[in-house]
């Protein structure tokens, strides 16, 4: 229900710059005091997002009800909602209604570069250049693929077991994929309408790790051989 974007240079916005318009009921859009943009209000007219008055943004993902900006500076700032701690700040209070999300601090992961990161309804995930994936929030459904179902307000320091090196990740509302180098594709969380691929609808991450129920079959030599033939 919302949407954010970089600007280029122009006559309004910096380079780098975030812009969001939509619903602001949780803070999503990172404009305190306002309750919507783009219906009454345009965007030009909100202006920017305050995230860092000396580093811009270069990479944004939006969730269910909060959105996330990778600055220049590798650091990594979310705001929104908060309830099952999925901006990483190590509590569940929302950000971007009565402050700025410059108001606090980026999140820590490890002093680790940020490869790439995706966010779902409630929940948030961050690759890292060590290959290994964080994931904070809501796991009541496994989506955090630790192989429980509890949640996390700071992203774990031990990443998700998932038998090889990341190099891509994609969440939706409920789950989350993961590209393993050399061996395909592994999905976890919610499983309802079959979204995890594994022809079935039961949930994975909540009673076994990404890593024990291996990748999705997306052909049937899957996995003993590669590529398919």
């Amino acid at each position: 229900m919302h949407t954010p974007v970089i600007t280029g240079v122009s006559e309004l916005f910096g380079l780098g710059d975030v812009v969001c318009w939509g619903s602001n009921g949780s803070g999503q859009l990172g404009y305190p005091g306002v309750d919507q943009v783009g219906r009454s209000l345009a965007p030009s007219s909100a202006g920017p997002v305050v995230l860092d008055t000396d580093h811009h943004a270069i990479a944004l993902a939006a969730g269910g009800y909060h959105t996330c900006a990778l600055m220049e500076n590798d650091d990594l700032r979310c705001w929104g909602s908060n309830g099952a701690g999925q901006l990483g700040l190590g509590h569940s209070f929302d950000l971007g209604i009565d402050t700025t999300p410059a108001a606090e601090d980026p999140i820590y992961l490890f002093g680790q570069e940020i490869v790439s990161f995706s966010l779902g309804e409630y929940h948030s995930c961050a690759l890292l250049s060590t290959a290994g994936l964080h994931c904070w929030g809501d796991g009541s459904l496994g989506q955090l693929g630790l192989g429980g179902s509890q949640g996390n307000s700071t992203p774990p320091f031990q990443p998700i077991a998932m038998g090889g090196a990341v190099t891509g990740v994609g969440s939706g509302f409920s789950h989350t994929c993961a590209a393993i180098k050399d061996q395909g594709t592994r999905c976890w969380g919610l499983s309802d309408y079959g979204q995890l691929g594994y022809g079935n609808t039961e949930p994975v991450g909540v009673y076994q790790t990404p890593e024990e129920v291996g990748v999705v079959p997306l052909c049937e030599c899957q996995p003993e051989c590669s590529p398919c033939e």
